[in-house]
């Protein structure tokens, strides 16, 4: 743990810090500690007493003065002092490693902490970095650089979700605040190195009476349990340094030549972390220049009217987001289209060390696994609105699309849900989503969904359709495509889209126009990538 932010959140523009000093040579002073509050500094000195010690409240703002703007030119370690004192970031990294679509929910709260922490350096690492690309707020890190902290976020609210009417959101802002606000009382600095040769093969235990000796000088009495813990001892080393702990305590220690102590202290108090809140839909943030860009159903298929994306699988261990009646549902709205709006069938073919489910569906244009994130990004910023079960499409469609200055360019798409009885409503359901599920209605998911599947365990209620060979969960079976179908005519019907008068195909220059609609139209029907 480096050096924490000493400042008062709740008044930006006094930063103060205080210093117990006392003269212990002609040419300066001996620092023997740094607070935070000048109420740490008083109850240090009433366990310690400090043979004509004083408390002095300094002003950091860019040079390192006291009370009535004097710098304090005579201190020992100011130049060391200034540089620490200068350094009022904390450098974090936050970490999710999850699936994409909860890497895309963590989204919101990670900006939410970097929009209420705008002077320290956050970022977020996790497999999808391009769910992150072009956002205006996370700086770069690396794990393992100086001063950088690491923190795995999670989910953990999750278990109180149904009952707290929790949000997936919530819970990552969450996590965030009690990870990084859990940080230790105290720290230790070092402010620099001694080689003591005569010492180098000194027995331990010696050192530990001489330390004891040089804090009882320095008018320091160490408990009999104070914990002592010496570094760099070795054949030949020289080098030591020494961590003490006593009754809550932490001294950082160098051990000079001549058997003195210089000693550090420094404290901060717990520093409460608070993420505001200014929304749950998780950002997406794109360039003018992806934005201009061709889609790629124009590119592949030559088609320029409105389109719909459907997921229509799943990873292979997930039987609780297979909904059995895709084909049925697509039946259905291409019968009401009637070619003036398109569906594109989406998906990976695999991911996550595991192989991805897609049947093809007759009747729409297939880019399963002809997509990479990235591109998946910007086909559903430029579609009408997406159809799937509770997966990566549903949480992109429930994103904010803004641009690199933050500005919002899409909010609410069109978005349904074929969610079964699998999980809780109030865990997942954004403003705007048409959210289809069967909790409630079934012994295996009375309240807040079963939250079966994958590592969880297989679905407990599983039915043999009259018209399929293989079993399904009961909730997908009492889910109807024509409900399904209707969730997403009532967007019409409502009057937030509107439905074209004709087709929209783009016919290049040159190309002859009926055999080409012929050919892409004969790809739609059959649900195939054109050769």
């Amino acid at each position: 743990m480096k050096l924490s932010n000493y400042r008062k959140r709740d008044n930006k523009d006094s930063k103060f810090i205080y210093v117990v000093t006392s003269r212990d040579r002609e040419d300066g002073y001996l620092l023997h500690g740094i607070f935070s509050t000048k109420s740490l500094a008083e109850a240090t000195l009433e366990n310690y007493p400090i043979v004509s010690a004083d408390i002095e409240q300094w002003t950091l703002d860019g040079n390192l003065t006291d009370g009535y703007g004097e710098p304090h030119y005579r201190l020992l370690y100011e130049e060391r002092l200034l540089e620490l004192m200068s350094n009022s970031k904390r450098k974090i990294i936050l970490k999710q490693t999850q699936s994409p679509g909860d890497i895309l929910t963590a989204s919101r709260g990670v900006y939410d902490f970097c929009r209420a922490y705008p002077e320290w350096e956050i970022d977020i690492h996790s497999p999808c970095p391009e769910l992150f690309e072009n956002n205006p707020y996370t700086t770069a890190l690396k794990e393992g650089d100086e001063g950088v902290e690491v923190f795995e976020i999670n989910y953990d609210d999750i278990q109180k979700s149904g009952w707290a009417g929790l949000h997936f959101s919530e819970a990552f802002r969450n996590d965030i605040e009690r990870k990084v606000g859990d940080v230790e009382n105290i720290e230790r600095v070092d402010l620099f190195e001694v080689r003591i040769e005569e010492l180098a093969h000194t027995p331990i235990d010696q050192i530990k009476m001489e330390i004891r000796s040089a804090f009882k000088k320095n008018q320091f009495e160490l408990s009999p349990e104070a914990d002592i813990n010496i570094d760099g001892l070795g054949e030949g080393s020289g080098a030591f340094k020494y961590e003490i702990i006593d009754q809550g305590l932490q001294y950082g220690i160098v051990w000079d030549s001549h058997g003195c102590t210089d000693i550090l202290e420094i404290y901060r108090e717990p520093e409460e972390i608070t993420i505001p809140s200014t929304g749950l839909n998780p950002e997406l943030y794109f360039t003018d220049e992806e934005l201009s860009w061709i889609n790629q159903v124009h590119c592949s298929f030559y088609w320029d009217g409105p389109f719909w994306l459907i997921n229509a699988g799943r990873k292979s261990d997930n039987e609780l987001k297979q909904y059995h009646r895709w084909q049925e549902v697509v039946d259905i709205l291409n019968e009401v289209w009637q070619g003036r709006v398109r569906i594109v069938q989406i998906g990976s073919k695999s991911g996550g060390g595991m192989s991805h489910i897609h049947p093809p569906l007759k009747g729409t244009f297939n880019l399963v696994g002809r997509t990479t994130t990235r591109e998946l990004l910007r086909l559903a910023y430029w579609s009408t609105g997406i159809i799937g079960p509770i997966s990566f499409q549903f949480v992109i469609g429930a994103s904010e699309f803004k641009n690199v200055k933050g500005e919002t360019l899409q909010a609410n798409k069109p978005n349904v849900v074929v969610a079964g009885g699998k999980e809780g409503h109030r865990w997942h359901v954004y403003n705007g989503v048409k959210w289809i599920d069967k909790n409630g209605c079934l012994q295996c998911a009375i309240a807040d969904g079963c939250w079966l599947g994958g590592d969880k365990g297989q679905c407990k209620n599983l039915v043999k359709p009259d018209d399929k060979d293989e079993v399904v969960p009961l909730c997908f079976e009492i889910t109807s495509p024509e409900e399904i179908a209707q969730a997403v005519f009532d967007h019409y019907n409502g009057g937030r889209l509107e439905m074209p008068e004709q087709e929209l195909w783009h016919v290049p220059d040159g190309e002859n126009r009926q055999p080409l609609i012929e050919k892409f139209g004969k790809c739609y029907e059959e649900g195939v990538f054109p050769e």
